[in-house]
């Protein structure tokens, strides 16, 4: 999955306009539906595109959009980042 595909179905997820735009540092909390409903839904979402369970590990790290984007690129991949590389910062980072 792409950053742009990513991004999509955030949109997707919580209903956002198509314009609606992703600058840096925006905090999940500040995405309308973006709550503890929200985080499920979004990880529901995931788990249906790429048909596989997402760990939840791969979401302990997450603090803006961008870092949700991220991690959603990365457990798309064939060989998805594992949760040890995660923690050291060993992954691939997306800029919006």
């Amino acid at each position: 999955m792409t950053i742009d595909e990513a991004k999509d179905m955030i949109k997707e997820v919580f209903a956002l306009p198509a314009d609606f735009s992703f600058t840096d540092g925006l905090r999940p909390a500040a995405v309308p539906g973006w709550d503890s409903m929200g985080w499920l839904q979004l990880l529901t979402a995931i788990e249906e595109r790429c048909g596989r369970e997402v760990p939840m590990e791969l979401f302990d790290r997450i603090i803006t959009v961008q870092d949700a984007c991220d991690a959603v690129c990365r457990f798309s991949m064939k060989k998805p980042v594992g949760c040890d590389e995660l923690a050291t910062g060993n992954y691939l980072h997306v800029d919006l």
